[in-house]
């Protein structure tokens, strides 16, 4: 039952990400991260940030700004092998009174003290592409990532 234990564990850290950045505290944001030069983050619209530092410092831009934020993942999917998890959802995203959807996909490793993200990666989707048929090919020439 280890892989169900492991899932459950990845749950809880994905979850206390979302409650950082809807309660804006920084602390609750260090202890999901690990603290290593090669993390890696890049919010909707923004470049890589590359490294715990340049990380840090986007987030605690992103809390000082005084407008409410609540960001609520949703299509969650959890995939775990060995020591690597990885999460991908869709982000509703309320920040003041603007509402944007982001894709998302986070990378957590197995650290001593938990499920450590080591990458957050959220792209801005349009409300109409958020949830395309299950049968809709990409259009011929379309770039496939």
């Amino acid at each position: 039952m280890k892989g169900t234990t492991d899932e459950a564990a990845v749950r809880e850290a994905n979850e206390l990400f979302y409650r950082s950045l809807s309660v804006k505290d920084l602390s609750i944001m260090e202890s999901v991260w690990a603290h290593e030069p090669g993390v890696r983050c890049i919010h909707p619209g923004w470049d890589l940030l590359e490294g715990w530092e340049m990380v840090r410092e986007s987030w605690s831009l992103i809390f000082r700004n005084p407008a409410r934020l609540l960001v609520t993942p949703s299509e969650i999917v959890i995939r775990q092998g060995g020591d690597m998890a990885w999460v991908s959802c869709l982000e509703t995203i309320k920040a003041g009174n603007a509402v944007t959807l982001a894709r998302a996909t986070n990378l957590y490793v197995r650290a001593r003290d938990g499920w450590k993200m080591i990458l957050h990666h959220a792209s801005q989707v349009s409300p109409g592409s958020a949830n395309p048929a299950p049968d809709v090919e990409p259009s011929p020439g379309s770039t496939v990532h």
